[in-house]
């Protein structure tokens, strides 16, 4: 992946010129009745109070099969941490409208030599809500590998998500 400080700098220094004030978005933090409404599932989240937690991959957690194709465990882990941030938003949007939603997903994928996923499912999941899991095959299936002169990797990814305290 390319990156480019110059031009992420200048996007950066833009996008801070042009916001109002830090004082114009503060929002005020939910009342106690608020906060039993929006965990009975009678309310709505204020956007600024969500803050999930999607656990990064540790030992374990990623297992590859055994035709490798000269991939490691650790550089598999390493990319998909990368990308926890997009699963995380997926989370934290459904989690406006489902506040009690968390658990573990597993997923199981094919990466082929080029470093795309070819094939991606559901391999089990404790979350119960099929529009937050396609949500995260969606984000998964466009994570990019690096590519191998071995042919394809299959592997088993174990996410936990878990709801703000």
């Amino acid at each position: 992946m390319r990156t480019y400080p110059l031009a992420t700098a200048l996007i950066l220094a833009a996008t801070f010129l042009a916001l109002p004030a830090a004082a114009d978005h503060v929002e005020p933090p939910p009342e106690p009745n608020q906060i039993d409404a929006i965990l009975a599932g009678k309310g709505n989240a204020p956007t600024a109070q969500i803050r999930a937690t999607v656990d990064p991959p540790k030992a374990g957690d990623v297992q590859l099969s055994q035709n490798t194709a000269q991939r490691e465990t650790e550089s598999v882990s390493r990319l998909i941490r990368g990308h926890i941030g997009s699963f995380r938003y997926s989370y934290e949007k459904r989690l406006r409208k489902k506040p009690r939603l968390q658990g573990k997903l597993v997923l199981g994928f094919t990466i082929s030599a080029e470093g795309d996923i070819v094939k991606i499912n559901k391999i089990s999941s404790t979350i119960g809500d099929a529009e937050l899991e396609q949500a995260i095959l969606d984000k998964a299936r466009h994570m990019k590998f690096d590519q191998t002169q071995d042919g394809s990797t299959t592997v088993r990814y174990s996410m936990v998500l878990r709801r703000p305290k």
